[in-house]
């Protein structure tokens, strides 16, 4: 009787030990897919018509293309960087407008954004072919430490939406990182805070943080996060010249000062 529960214990031993290495994860490991899911959801992807004239509607009904990225840090408000909403309005402007500077404006200025569930899973780069996308309306900028508000209706706000880290950044701090690199959706990249210094963009000085992450272009104004999903930056410059991964994100102090 003996020997038939030791050999009945040993095969569920066995059965559970096969079942975890196929499912190839522990508990804390669906913990870490829940989060990354979580920020997954919480970055829009900013995408630009692949037309220069025309209204914003008409250009909507074409052909779009990911340029940059944004958080949701409420269920009405994304946050993202101030050279994305620039490049943006620069891109649909009018000869007349930029020639009277009107790209230079960008409060209240609309921009066109797709939430995850928008662009098709098995979208790798290029081009979405979407009939519609989403609109927000810039509230707030800050250029020189490139970060701009969006606001957007109810109709079009989120479930999924990230605080801003309270707690002390170091050194060697393990962070997440979202974006849509070189314009493929949701890439999802893991790294290290690198450094944290005060940077002179030509402007003046700025906090950032710098993240061996590896991200490049298409993950500006996307986001980096704790290994809780608590947000500590956002993305705003590299330098592409270097064989390291010297990327820049704006510093979390700086971003409560701005949303506040």
């Amino acid at each position: 009787m003996l020997k038939k529960v030791v050999t009945l214990l040993f095969s569920l031993l066995l059965f559970s030990c096969q079942m975890s290495a196929r499912a190839g994860m522990s508990p804390s490991d669906l913990q870490d897919l829940k989060t990354i899911n979580h920020l997954q959801q919480s970055t829009v992807a900013l995408v630009m018509p692949k037309c220069s004239s025309g209204s914003l509607e008409e250009c909507s009904r074409m052909q779009l293309r990911v340029y940059c990225s944004g958080v949701w840090i409420s269920a009405t408000k994304i946050l993202t960087a101030h050279h994305c909403v620039q490049g943006f309005v620069t891109s649909q402007a009018t000869e007349e407008e930029l020639e009277n500077n009107e790209d230079e404006k960008l409060l209240n200025k609309r921009l066109l954004f797709l939430k995850k569930n928008d662009i098709p899973s098995n979208q790798r780069s290029g081009t979405l072919d979407m009939t519609y996308a989403r609109s927000g309306t810039v509230v707030k900028i800050d250029e020189l430490n490139d970060l701009a508000l969006i606001s957007v209706e109810k109709h079009h706000s989120s479930k999924y939406f990230v605080e801003i880290s309270q707690e002390e950044l170091t050194v060697g701090q393990e962070v997440h990182a979202i974006g849509h690199t070189v314009g493929v959706p949701y890439t999802y990249a893991y790294g290290h805070i690198s450094g944290i210094r005060k940077d002179d963009i030509g402007m003046g000085y700025i906090s950032v943080l710098q993240i061996s992450a590896p991200i490049y272009f298409g993950n500006s104004g996307g986001g980096a996060f704790t290994k809780d999903g608590k947000l500590v930056g956002i993305c705003s410059y590299l330098y592409k010249t270097t064989p390291m991964h010297l990327n820049f994100y704006i510093h979390r102090n700086t971003l409560i000062d701005f949303v506040r």
